[in-house]
């Protein structure tokens, strides 16, 4: 179990640990500023699941924001790489931990498709199953 949480666990998935650059921005309804839509702020995934994703940023990003993630999933091994191809998906923020100059953010997704939710679903069989670098 993750040393930072000591409570019971709830995911529904699987969760592998990854470091992958992830690109967000707020999910702004239309009548918002086309500055504020627009703003991009680079992250680094922690982990990923079906069921969603955990970053660290700088941004202070508040419990319950709507998000658009945009992310890419390479499955590699010693002989070629699979492509899966760039996800845009929304999610909705669940926590927001600050650890030192930056925030450990949990993110659900919303409304992913059945496609995304098995290349993510494929993409977490495949790391679990390459053995450990200790």
């Amino acid at each position: 179990m993750n040393e930072m949480y000591k409570g019971q666990e709830r995911r529904k998935f699987k969760r592998v640990k990854v470091k992958l650059v992830v690109i967000y921005r707020k999910d702004q309804p239309l009548d918002v500023t086309i500055h504020e839509g627009t703003k991009e702020i680079k992250a680094t995934m922690l982990d990923i699941s079906e069921g969603g994703i955990s970053i660290l940023t700088e941004a202070d990003i508040p419990v319950s924001t709507t998000i658009l993630i945009r992310f890419t999933l390479i499955k590699t091994d010693k002989d070629h790489a699979d492509f899966y191809g760039n996800m845009e998906l929304r999610g909705e923020v669940r926590y927001n931990r600050l650890t030192g100059k930056s925030h450990r953010v949990g993110i659900c997704f919303l409304d992913i498709s059945d496609a995304d939710k098995h290349n993510i679903s494929d993409f977490v069989q495949t790391i679990e199953s390459q053995p450990t670098k200790d």
